[in-house]
């Protein structure tokens, strides 16, 4: 089973806003045997408890989570093979998010993702991207549509890493580790509430990203704790 989640922390005069978002293959990872009933129902009750703020299941596993358990952790998105989104206020800024359809149509679909893009900004001061695509077609998106979103979180085949600066620092590519009890955090400084971000991202500058190990020093939450004795 996969375990990762990033949290986007915005730095605010009165204090510090959390999103916590959890991307495809919490559930289940490509390639490996699926989940046991009670372990999807179990992962389900956890995921629920935990509270995300935006969740994405791709239609596979969610159908088998229907079909095996009682269903997706309530809240979360199911996606068919097209586009989705979702924006949060977080005080005076808008927070959008870009969810990757899971089999883009080469570069037609890349072009139908940065015209949307486009169009999303233009209302928002940052833009993030989910992708279940694989490191390589995700660098080749990059590459193709530079600027296109300002954070790009990726999964699927491919290795991982804490962070890479694309396009001179036009967007931010994080691809979590997809095993192990790990998080990314994101903490970003320096957003306008009006206008769209215009600066590189500069680590230590205006991002800074921690890679955190849920080792046994981090306390487990009672609610979690009982859900899978």
């Amino acid at each position: 089973m996969a375990r990762r989640a990033t949290i986007f922390q915005r730095e605010e005069e009165s204090g510090e806003r959390l999103l916590k978002i959890a991307g495809f293959y919490e559930m289940t990872r490509p390639g490996h045997k699926d989940a046991s009933p009670e372990d999807f129902n179990t992962l389900a009750r956890i995921f629920e408890a935990l509270d995300y703020d935006l969740g994405v299941l791709d239609a596979e596993v969610a159908r088998k989570m229907r079909e095996k358990a009682s269903g997706p952790p309530q809240g979360w998105m199911s996606l068919e093979n097209r586009l989705h989104s979702k924006v949060f206020p977080v005080g005076e800024l808008k927070i959008g998010f870009l969810v990757f359809p899971p089999r883009p149509e080469k570069e037609a679909g890349f072009s139908r993702i940065a015209e949307l893009a486009r169009k999303m900004g233009s209302n928002l001061s940052l833009l993030i991207g989910l992708s279940p695509w694989g490191i390589s077609k995700e660098r080749k998106f990059l590459q193709k549509m530079p600027e296109a979103v300002d954070i790009l979180l990726g999964s699927g085949p491919g290795p991982s890493f804490k962070e890479k600066y694309m396009d001179s620092g036009s967007t931010l590519w994080v691809r979590p580790y997809p095993e192990g009890k790990a998080l990314h955090r994101i903490r970003l400084t320096g957003l306008r509430s009006k206008e769209k971000r215009q600066e590189p991202w500069k680590p230590r500058n205006n991002c800074d990203l921690q890679h955190i190990l849920l080792k046994d020093s981090i306390p487990e939450k009672p609610s979690i704790k009982e859900i899978i004795r």
